[in-house]
């Protein structure tokens, strides 16, 4: 199987490429994006014991970006014309669409990348006269918006209702992927993806910032000083590994035209998420916590109903406890040089 992967060297790409080469011994792989390709070290930056620097990979990444069946081409979203000889020379069986803004880029980027990238990757097959057997667009579960308490858990079927520019560009980005799979008559498949966590992450989310400033106390590099926002919502998080295992699920085994929630299935209260956290910890002596104020919340609670994916095989197999101690253990390996 030809599997042809944008946003590559993101997040959940490089968990989805080393996931997917681990299970499938027949697959091969192309990996795209608009950054140089880099087998160490994902695009983001952490912070780290020597400064802020590019967040390295874990071992079974950097194992997966050197592997035969794999190989990256760097190739913007934008670049209409770069996209159609790609796909004219690889002719991927499966397309799995990650390029996308993230949520506190400018709106112009958003829009750039998540609505008009998407219209250029189709546009890209259409040049190339070449129509996929499937292709999984990697949305994002914020475009439900605030789902009042009696409709959780959240099903696919509820009515969009985004709150900001990020949910916004996913759900035209959505509508956008729809209307030209119809003209272009291109299996579709949309997954919405909910809170990710897992080793790694960019620290904009909350587990890796909280993660981060952890082990600093640990190391004695920050005191023993930590401060938070308001911790009254719940948010539906998933492994990064478990949403490779979905998106994989959904490649092989969706239909084009749905939609399918990826989550653990299961609500956590930040509170709850935060006081594990410092279960984990290994923090000598006392640990103050300081609360900061915050802005009012978009969501109060959060979670997905995951019944329609789980029909065709998916399960999450990474408790909230286990991926928060790999999130930890990630950096503890950073400050002892084995990253």
């Amino acid at each position: 199987m030809r599997v042809l992967i944008t946003g590559a060297q993101g997040f959940v790409g490089r968990y989805l490429v080393a996931r997917w080469l681990d299970v499938d011994s027949r697959v091969e792989i192309v990996g795209c994006g608009r950054s140089p390709a880099d087998t160490a070290a994902f695009t983001h930056a952490i912070s780290a014991s020597c400064g802020a620097m590019p967040a390295p990979l874990p071992p079974a990444l950097c194992s997966a970006s050197r592997d035969s069946r794999y190989r990256y081409v760097e190739a913007d979203i934008l670049d209409q014309e770069r996209l159609t000889g790609l796909i004219a020379d690889v002719r991927p069986e499966v397309i799995v669409h990650l390029a996308s803004g993230l949520r506190d880029d400018p709106t112009d980027t958003l829009l750039r990348t998540n609505v008009i990238g998407v219209e250029r990757l189709y546009g890209a097959l259409a040049e190339a006269g070449h129509i996929p057997g499937r292709v999984i667009l990697g949305s994002s579960g914020s475009v439900y918006g605030a789902v009042a308490e009696e409709a959780l858990p959240i099903r696919e079927t509820i009515p969009v209702a985004p709150f900001d520019m990020y949910s916004i560009s996913k759900v035209a980005e959505e509508q956008v992927a729809r209307m030209l799979s119809h003209r272009l008559d291109i299996a579709t498949t949309v997954v919405r993806i909910f809170n990710i966590v897992g080793p790694g992450q960019d620290e904009r989310h909350f587990c890796g910032a909280v993660a981060a400033a952890i082990v600093n106390i640990e190391t004695g590099r920050q005191p023993p000083v930590l401060s938070v926002g308001p911790l009254t919502t719940t948010r539906d998080f998933i492994d990064v590994r478990d949403v490779a295992n979905g998106l994989i699920v959904a490649a092989l085994h969706g239909e084009g035209g749905e939609t399918f929630n990826l989550a653990s299935g299961r609500e956590a209260g930040m509170q709850q998420v935060f006081d594990e956290m410092l279960a984990l910890a290994r923090i000598p002596g006392d640990l103050q916590i300081e609360r900061k104020p915050g802005r009012k919340a978009d969501m109060l609670r959060n979670v997905a109903a995951i019944d329609r994916i789980a029909t065709h095989g998916f399960k999450p197999c990474f408790g909230l406890r286990q991926s928060l101690a790999d999130v930890l253990e990630y950096y503890r390996r950073l400050d002892h040089g084995a990253g």
